[in-house]
């Protein structure tokens, strides 16, 4: 991979991710009027997938066979603008990391400071604390701490979290108790780890506006999947509204967490009504069947493939016309070249034959280097041509005395060739329609290394 292609990665990876975070997007203002929460929620943990895996890089390699070393990297590298281009963007991108990675840093340094003062939580507390996770069902230990000068309450960590409360009274034991269990019910989830995943996605890809879209995103639906949770296992119309209060009354002004967690902030009037409309509003019986999911499932992860897909496609058009658009061809006298006379023949027993497994792809031109010991042949994949079309192949070996051989493999099985010592080439005129393959092959007696050319 080059730099070129690097850029071209993060790039269609940025790209992939939003536009399935858009789709997305449409599909949970629709799935939210059936209050499919848990649906919704697993829907956006499936397109944060999208800005972590470059789809889009993979498909447009395997599929046009564009960025590959063996063939169109090295015209590219060739080509001043794009690789200028991509060195800015390169050390522009790098810098942003480093900026946001100064930030994270400089905000954990103040956070640390804010833990200094720290305490472990009051008896009844902790007790409560248990008593949760044991209903919960959570194996593992959580700490509680109480931290003066901290606004919200929230959980921070990984395997081993603690849950962190400003130090202030509660006026209602309910009041406490479900803030503790909407904090546990966040480590239960996992959405500490989705959390943390967001988190780096927002330093890679710092220039993506949409980055914090999905952070916002995924605190409203985590807190939503948690409402769903307190609201309707076990709980009552009261329960409910002393739920609501404890929300409402545990929360502070908002504050940014310079760690990977989840906690209650301010959020707008409008934002806690729409948090309790949709708790009250929301009836066992008017959730999504199994096969609606199932069948809603297919469908998302289709129009997404299709996206990347599109993206892969549109990007390879970029990519072409930025080569079109940059490409310098330079004028040279042309030099008089000896006609060389083409033979029909079959490899024997004594020639090696390497599958290179390089496409000849859409392009009019694709270039291979190849390592060729004594005795050995290398031959390209297939590719179909008609009745009177040209293929001009073009050999430069190193050293530069070396004897060699290129044609093509006919559709009949026969080989084609033409023989010369140094740099040369020739033009091949097609007698059939079929499947043909490029190959060059070492006449001499010692390894050598050539650069073969082929224009369509």
């Amino acid at each position: 991979m080059n730099l070129i292609s690097f850029c071209f990665m993060i790039f269609m990876t940025s790209v992939t991710g939003s536009l399935v975070l858009g789709i997305w997007k449409l599909f949970s203002l629709w799935a939210d009027k059936w209050k499919a929460v848990r649906e919704i929620r697993l829907g956006l943990a499936v397109s944060m997938l999208f800005f972590i895996l470059p789809a889009a890089y993979v498909y447009i390699v395997m599929v046009s066979g564009c960025f590959l070393n063996g063939s169109d990297s090295i015209l590219f590298l060739g080509t001043p603008f794009l690789v200028k281009s991509c060195r800015i963007l390169f050390l522009v991108w790098g810098a942003g990391i480093i900026f946001k990675l100064l930030l994270m840093h400089k905000s954990r340094r103040r956070f640390k400071k804010l833990l200094r003062g720290s305490f472990t939580a009051e008896p009844r507390i902790r007790e409560m604390t248990e008593a949760l996770c044991q209903k919960l069902r959570i194996r593992r230990k959580i700490l509680v701490y109480t931290i003066p000068g901290l606004e919200i309450p929230a959980i921070v960590g990984g395997r081993k979290a603690a849950v962190l409360l400003p130090d202030r009274e509660y006026r209602e034991k309910e009041e406490l108790f479900y803030i503790l269990e909407h904090e546990l019910l966040h480590y239960k989830h996992g959405d500490l780890f989705l959390k943390k995943v967001c988190l780096w996605i927002q330093v890679f890809q710092w220039f993506n506006p949409l980055a914090l879209m999905l952070e916002r995103e995924l605190d409203r639906w985590c807190d939503a999947f948690c409402d769903l949770k307190i609201c309707y296992e076990g709980g009552t119309e009261q329960n409910r509204k002393q739920y609501f209060y404890a929300v409402v009354e545990g929360c502070g002004e908002f504050c940014r967490l310079p760690v990977a967690g989840m906690k209650l902030k301010r959020n707008s009037e409008k934002d806690i009504r729409e948090r309790a409309e949709r708790m009250k509003r929301y009836k066992r019986k008017n959730r999504m069947k199994k096969s609606v999911v199932i069948l809603l499932a297919v469908c998302f992860m289709a129009v997404s493939a299709g996206t990347v897909m599109a993206a892969g496609q549109g990007t390879e058009a970029l990519y072409s016309m930025l080569y079109a658009e940059t490409d310098e061809t330079i004028a040279e006298q042309p030099q008089a070249q000896e006609e060389l006379e083409e033979y029909i023949w079959i490899p024997d027993g004594n020639t090696t034959v390497i599958e290179s497994g390089e496409n000849l792809n859409m392009r009019s031109m694709s270039t291979y280097t190849w390592e060729l010991s004594a005795g050995t042949m290398r031959r390209t994949t297939q590719f179909y041509a008609s009745a009177g079309s040209k293929v001009v192949i073009t050999i430069a070996t190193d050293p530069l005395n070396a004897k060699t051989g290129i044609g093509l493999y006919q559709p009949n099985g026969y080989l084609r060739g033409v023989s010369n010592t140094g740099a040369y080439s020739h033009t091949f005129t097609l007698y059939d329609d079929g499947f043909y393959r490029v190959y060059a092959r070492n006449e001499g007696n010692s390894n050598i290394t050539v650069q073969v050319t082929v224009t369509k």
